[in-house]
């Protein structure tokens, strides 16, 4: 019965480079699936209380959900720029963008 699911999905990891991190594409995939429920939690008078924002002070798991986010891109940044030549081409427009930020604060 699930012999076709397996088939796909065995499909689909056979195109996949074999460095890639699922478990990193899962998490982020969940992630995402998070950021929208909360943004997007279907009536704003009648809201999960754990998806709300915190007023001001302290925080929820909603607080999180974005830190979480750039966390896994950043692991994901540093795996795929390995080699030092990828990192010092990122470096020059990274470096020109916080100038610019700088200059225009």
């Amino acid at each position: 019965m699930l012999r076709w699911l397996k088939a796909h999905c065995d499909a689909i990891l056979a195109t996949l480079p074999a460095q890639r991190l699922l478990a990193l594409d899962a998490l982020r995939g969940l992630t995402i699936t998070a950021m929208i429920l909360v943004n997007n939690p279907g009536s704003w008078s009648h809201v999960y209380g754990p998806l709300r924002h915190a007023e001001w002070h302290g925080w929820t798991v909603t607080d999180l959900i974005f830190p979480f986010l750039l966390l896994l891109s950043a692991c994901r940044c540093n795996s795929a720029c390995a080699s030092s030549a990828v990192r010092l081409k990122a470096v020059r427009p990274t470096a020109s963008l916080f100038a610019m930020q700088q200059y225009a604060a």
